[in-house]
């Protein structure tokens, strides 16, 4: 039982920091994409395709900024860390979208949208940091 309610804070703060983080990206391209397909059709299956497509674009534009931001980096023991950072996020990454297919392994194609939509939220919150890397970086 004390497991469940670490994993329920756990999610409960994920859900509270994340859609602060995504505000500040809300006027991307992929963002206003995203919302053009779902205008075009909002049925659920499609719904999940443009999630998909976004969370794509989105992983795209991470991995852009990760090397951006490695290659900014001057000192050895700062390539390290980031790298170290960057391995451990994406391990985080990977459990949370396992946890999504356990948890949303559902009937209904509604699921699958707020699956993939949830995935490009956790990598637009590192888009975020990365491009925060950066500023600190340039300040320097």
């Amino acid at each position: 039982m004390k497991q469940y309610s670490y994993l329920l804070s756990l999610i409960c703060a994920l859900f509270i920091t994340l859609p602060c983080n995504a505000q500040q990206v809300n006027d991307d391209p992929v963002d206003e994409q995203y919302r053009e397909c779902i205008k075009i059709d909002s049925t659920s299956g499609n719904i999940c395709t443009c999630a998909y497509i976004a969370y794509a674009k989105y992983n795209e534009q991470m991995n852009k900024t990760y090397k951006k931001l490695l290659k900014s980096l001057k000192l050895p023991k700062e390539k390290t860390v980031l790298q170290q950072s960057q391995t451990a996020w994406m391990a985080y990454r990977d459990a949370e979208f396992k946890t999504y297919d356990v948890m949303f392994n559902l009937p209904g194609d509604k699921w699958c949208g707020i699956r993939q939509y949830d995935r490009l939220e956790i990598v637009k919150a590192r888009i975020i940091s990365l491009k925060n890397y950066l500023t600190a970086l340039e300040k320097k």
